[in-house]
């Protein structure tokens, strides 16, 4: 083979190795798109299209000069993987003579268009990219467009694609490695081969600071949004629902929960974060601050709770004046005292249930105006102590007006420390059930917690307290950081925050680790007293009686949700494990229990502190507006040298031409970089303007006397005379115009 035909060969088949890497770095890049489409494909056209991309990249290294060939081969070579792949029946033509192999090409490029579309789309796709991909700066923009469309995407949407964005900005990084290295040798190529002289070395220093850029991304401390991102802001301003979605792997279950407090938050799925809504739900004239229950739930499935049919063994219907069972008292071990309340509805409010203290033994109509309220159909259900209304007509209005008796139990602490475990399991299975799924370190913990216990009240005791005092409250928990597909699991050892979901349900789900029977309860908390009495005894010096009779405000952001536990011989009690949270209890009248006030902002008390939503989405807005403003500014700084420009004009200014001077020539350097005219960082001024000089010979003359007037400005420590200067600067403007 003679040595030009040698040469031809080894022009078409060996390609420029950076464009080579490149093109092979794309093809991964793009890759991660085709994963997050395969949720939208066929199963096949996810495979032809991975051909597809393969065969290109394959044929575009072998042959890197024929176009034609190249188009040629892949075409055919996505053609053969087609065949393969697609399950195509070719029907027989009768008739068709010599002519039979055409027309069966053809029915079978009919009837694998749809695929095919995708696949030379893919093909053509990949090419154009890599060609736009020309310059550092394009290779930034796409890399960022990706990352951010990817990250939209992942949180808006069911997909998780945080492994894809990690590969996509491991693959650019190393790109936009690969592109410096390509620049410098086509400008440098003396330099680029000295530098090529020692390989291991250069790769050594590339993957180290990749890897490390990486590893210090991974090993960062996970911080929490300083500012709302635009979407939530809007539909939270909007009081409209905003999906939270968890992370993990895969396609997951996410929490449709309204970004709002509120009781009608959905239970089957927990976490996420909201925020609060101080809108009145109703007031409540009651003889002693209680929280007001609302319903039970008892099946919990690993990430929330599922409400369970009611058996109607357990169901009376609840009349308008009713009286309920003897049966229907929750707690019968214990003393009780009986609190009266009257709830006045807020206009358009609904729910499922009514509400009253634990535990309500007979529910009255109220009085609107004068009128008796017609309370309509409800339901009782005498095992988890609530009134409810059968769905199907859940389309009545809801009463505005109710009364509630309640038997509040008095706690009697060492009646509660002789009770003794449950021996019938199968009559609380239903409270003692867990998920298959339950990672074993949720049991381990209740038992380390536990350990000195030694009766099922203070083990339950032992779990309040541990979660209450070694966890943090906060209604935007850091989610990031759960892993566990377990919703307890991932708050204990992950995330270790929350609000009062995330204590109730972990406390619940320990205490049936234990063979404590326990159900999860929401309602709300007992709000803001609307009464001067608790004032004027203050202001009198009297004894404060914070649990005491009282007009009470109760709004949205007291939603809430708690723990009870049966005990045997006793009954339901209720438990308070959120952090920053007290039970309103009822003690032996020669024992006082501790009533802390609640710190943590489910009590109205918050919004008279100031939580202002419309003041916060302006906050939030001039906050957005202002870090977009200050990135837009240093971007356009960075991007034409701003910084530069506006030193070297004070410089301009100076009496002194040596640095007038300086300072022009260095202007020019930064409008010649913006025409293309790029140098290498090591490059001396004189070595830049020898390549130039030979780049541009007809400019010869001028850059000369340039570098010398330069020089001498800069080394020689002799003043330039004026003449000196403007005859620099006449050359300097020459040199603007022509190039």
């Amino acid at each position: 083979m003679s040595t030009g035909r040698r040469f031809l060969l080894r022009s078409q088949l060996i390609p420029d190795k950076h464009d080579m890497v490149m093109f092979f770095l794309l093809g991964i890049f793009l890759y991660q798109f085709v994963v997050w489409f395969d949720f939208y494909w066929h199963e096949a056209t996810r495979g032809l299209v991975t051909a597809a991309l393969f065969w290109t990249f394959l044929w575009r290294t072998l042959i890197s000069k024929t176009v034609w060939l190249r188009i040629l081969v892949i075409v055919g070579s996505i053609l053969y993987s087609a065949n393969g792949m697609l399950d195509i029946e070719i029907s027989a033509r009768a008739g068709a003579g010599k002519f039979a192999a055409l027309w069966t090409f053809l029915e079978f490029i009919l009837k694998a268009a749809p695929f095919l579309w995708f696949a030379f789309g893919a093909s053509i796709l990949y090419v154009a990219i890599h060609s736009y991909l020309s310059t550092k700066w394009r290779i930034f923009s796409f890399l960022a467009f990706s990352v951010v469309l990817f990250c939209i995407v992942d949180s808006f949407s069911l997909f998780s694609l945080w492994d894809q964005v990690a590969i996509m900005i491991g693959c650019g990084l190393v790109m936009l490695a690969i592109d410096h290295f390509r620049q410098f040798k086509r400008k440098d190529p003396e330099g680029y081969s000295n530098l090529m002289s020692y390989p291991l070395q250069l790769i050594i220093m590339v993957v180290t600071i990749i890897s490390a850029s990486i590893l210090l991304g991974v090993l960062a401390p996970s911080i929490r949004p300083l500012i709302m991102d635009p979407y939530t802001a809007w539909k939270t301003y909007q009081g409209e629902p905003v999906q939270a979605f968890s992370s993990g792997p895969g396609f997951i279950t996410f929490n449709t929960a309204n970004a709002m407090s509120g009781y009608s938050r959905d239970d089957s799925v927990l976490g996420g974060a909201f925020n609060y809504d101080y809108s009145t739900v109703f007031t409540v004239d009651t003889t002693r601050r209680s929280y007001y229950r609302g319903e039970t739930r008892s099946r919990y499935t690993g990430r929330g709770w599922e409400e369970t049919a009611f058996d109607r063994r357990d169901v009376v219907a609840l009349q308008e004046s009713p009286v309920s069972p003897d049966e229907a008292v929750q707690v019968t071990g214990l003393e009780h005292i009986e609190v009266y309340q009257t709830f006045h509805i807020a206009e358009n409010r609904f729910f499922p249930v009514l509400f009253g203290a634990a535990y309500a033994q007979r529910v009255d109509p109220g009085t609107l105006e004068g009128e008796e309220v017609d309370l309509g159909l409800w339901l009782w259900n005498k095992k988890d102590n609530s009134v409810f209304r059968p769905g199907f007509i859940n389309n009545l209005p809801y009463p505005r007006s109710y009364m509630v008796t309640s038997y509040v139990p008095v706690i009697d602490e060492e009646k509660l420390k002789l009770s003794e475990p449950i021996e019938d399991r199968e009559t609380f299975a239903e409270y003692l059930q867990l998920p298959g799924s339950l990672p074993q370190r949720v049991a381990d913990l209740a038992r380390e917690v536990t350990a000195a216990a030694s009766t099922p009240y203070e083990k339950a005791k032992a779990l309040e307290n541990y979660l209450s005092l070694n966890f943090t409250y906060t209604n935007t928990p850091d989610v990031s950081k759960g892993q566990s597909d377990d919703f307890v699991d991932s708050f204990l050892f992950e995330i270790m925050e929350g609000y009062c979901d995330y204590f109730s349900t972990a406390m619940v789900i320990m205490a049936r680790t234990l063979d404590l029977p326990a159900r999860w309860v929401k309602g709300y908390t007992s709000g803001q007293s609307e009464d001067q009495l608790i004032f004027e005894q203050y202001l009198q010096g009297e004894e404060l009686d914070l649990n005491g009779p009282g007009t009470y405000t109760v709004r949205n952001a007291d939603a809430h949700s708690w723990v009870e536990i049966y005990f045997a011989g006793i009954g339901w009690i209720p438990f308070e494990p959120t952090a920053g949270f007290s039970l309103p209890v009822v003690a032996p009248e020669n024992e006082t229990l501790p009533d802390l006030e609640t710190v943590m902002p489910t009590d109205s008390e918050t919004a008279a502190a100031g939580g202002n939503g419309g003041g916060s989405m302006v906050w939030i807005a001039v906050a957005g507006a202002s870090a977009a403003a200050a990135g837009l500014v240093v971007f356009l700084s960075i991007r034409f040298q701003w910084f530069t420009l506006l030193r070297t004009r004070s410089f301009r200014m100076s009496p002194n031409y040596n640095l007038k001077l300086l300072a022009d020539v260095e202007r020019l350097l930064v409008r010649f970089r913006r025409k293309g005219l790029n140098w290498s960082e090591h490059e001396t001024f004189r070595e830049m303007m020898l390549r130039w000089m030979k780049q541009y010979s007809w400019l010869q003359s001028d850059m000369e006397a340039l570098l010398y007037i330069f020089e001498k400005a800069k080394y020689s420590g002799v003043g330039l005379t004026e003449e000196e200067y403007h005859n620099a600067e006449q050359r300097i403007r020459k040199l603007r115009e022509i190039l």
